[in-house]
């Protein structure tokens, strides 16, 4: 039984782990599997064409689209551009079947209101900082939350049900072990049934091929 980061800017390597590489349009290709989309921070800089060439060249080591989202904090494009890039992101999804990796910044009610339109497809919220009443509101979606060492609220980690919840490094230079044994401190929980939980999490959300 393996750890899964679902969610990694870094090129280190780890026998032990199964790890989903954030690939950028224009960066090399990782060993690993990856997910690859326009982050909001760069949207005005790549284009969904960009995306779809890697996702068509490489289907099976391309397990997810994303990060791809809004933020209405730090993006170069408003409102209306970041939502039609992210439903383009979004048809991309539905078009190869992939779950959504989200970069979600005070957007919370503009994504409850597209994920009406996109009911199909599974979304993963990574680095999940949002109050409370977000995962309540989107309890009867399908949507997981990934744990990653920049997490701030302990109440919120504590009551996310044990079956959505996914974990990731992000752009540290943590352990993924670690951040585990954090997760399983929180919600008190024995490590190794954490990691059987999260790994049957995985493959629920980005399928058997993980495991090859």
């Amino acid at each position: 039984m393996r750890f899964v980061d679902i969610h990694t800017h870094g090129n280190q390597s780890d026998a032990d782990a199964i790890r989903i590489f954030n690939l950028i349009p224009g960066e090399k290709l990782p060993e690993s599997f990856f997910s690859v989309g326009i982050h909001p921070w760069y949207a005005n800089k790549y284009t969904i064409d960009q995306v779809e060439e890697i996702i068509k060249a490489h289907p099976d080591k391309c397990v997810a689209i994303g990060e791809c989202g809004l933020d209405l904090l730090r993006s170069p494009l408003g409102p209306f551009e970041q939502e039609e890039l992210f439903r383009a992101h979004l048809e991309l999804a539905r078009k190869y079947n992939k779950p959504v990796i989200l970069h979600m910044v005070r957007a919370a009610h503009v994504f409850g209101r597209i994920i009406k339109d996109f009911s199909d497809l599974t979304f993963i919220w990574h680095g999940f900082n949002a109050k409370p009443d977000v995962f309540h509101q989107l309890k009867n979606r399908n949507v997981y939350y990934s744990f990653g060492p920049s997490v701030k609220s302990e109440y919120v980690w504590e009551h996310i049900d044990v079956e959505k919840i996914l974990c990731e490094t992000d752009d540290s230079n943590e352990n993924i072990e670690t951040v585990y044994q954090n997760l399983a401190s929180i919600r008190n929980l024995n490590e190794e049934n954490l990691k059987k939980q999260i790994f049957a999490n995985a493959i629920k959300v980005f399928g058997d091929g993980l495991e090859r």
